[in-house]
């Protein structure tokens, strides 16, 4: 359950984003008493006065789409949505001052006491404790971290320009494994796997066959479809190279059995 913030009897949940806390546009504009496409149309017609990675942060793609699955986003962007931006202190500041309403600017001033500046707080209450190295070396690892894990998005996003036919859970879980361990957290969750998936080679075993009777029964049903299943990377059999690989559910088993089963009533027939 994500971390909430109570702003003039409103609660927010706490959103992070590059080790620092950021706000959504629909929230900003619930907060001021005004619009989120005012708040849109005021940054469209001044963006040269916003600077990305200091006002704010632009998220879309795949990052966009695991981003929003994490705990403190679920249900509060729409999947359907092609970019999301994330208003810092300074860039909240900036629409405060361009909407120029006691709300706004009221609110702003609870957002620094009660949200922003508590990442401050906490740090300078945990100043002195831990690994006792100067600060200067502090923010360095920290820096270097943020570098790291920026690296293994964009590792995440090279394999999924090829791996193209992977499901939502396999790339998040890919994501998942990148980043968790330079973070030292989950700051990607691993995705719930509801269901059982099997391989061919499973499956095979399952019902006496090759797996590759069970690639052919698949192909020639059209069964490699989100209704049978999920696609995967797996390592290939033949090499170190991660290759895409389908699995099935427990829906695809009871379709290889019907299958299979009508084989042999065939054959069976035929010797008759």
């Amino acid at each position: 359950m994500s971390k909430l913030v109570t702003i003039q009897n409103t609660q927010l949940p706490v959103i992070e984003y590059k080790f620092q806390r950021v706000i959504t546009t629909d929230m900003l504009a619930q907060g001021y008493g005004t619009d989120a496409k005012i708040i849109s149309n005021n940054f469209n017609r001044n963006k040269d006065r916003f600077v990305e990675g200091k006002h704010y942060f632009k998220i879309e793609g795949e990052e966009l789409r695991l981003f929003i699955n994490h705990s403190s986003l679920r249900g509060l962007v729409s999947k359907h949505t092609n970019a999301l931006y994330l208003w810092t202190e300074r860039g909240s500041s900036r629409h405060a001052k361009m909407l120029e309403t006691d709300q706004a600017w009221e609110w702003f001033e609870a957002l620094e006491d009660s949200y922003f500046n508590q990442v401050i707080l906490q740090k300078n209450a945990h100043k002195d404790e831990g690994s006792g190295l100067p600060e200067f070396r502090k923010a360095k690892a920290i820096e270097m971290k943020a570098k790291a894990i920026q690296i293994q998005v964009e590792n995440a996003k090279r394999i999924f320009e090829w791996a193209t036919n992977l499901s939502d859970n396999s790339r998040q879980a890919i994501l998942a494994g990148l980043v968790n361990p330079i973070a030292g957290s989950e700051v990607i969750p691993l995705p719930v796997i509801k269901e059982k998936h099997y391989t061919a080679t499973e499956v095979g075993k399952i019902f006496g066959v090759s797996a590759n009777k069970i690639g052919r029964i698949a192909n020639d049903n059209k069964m490699k479809v989100e209704e049978y299943g999920e696609m995967y990377l797996d390592k290939s059999r033949h090499s170190n190279k991660e290759v895409e690989s389908f699995r099935y559910n427990e829906k695809a088993l009871r379709k290889f059995e019907e299958i299979l089963v009508a084989e042999m009533e065939a054959k069976e027939s035929k010797q008759v």
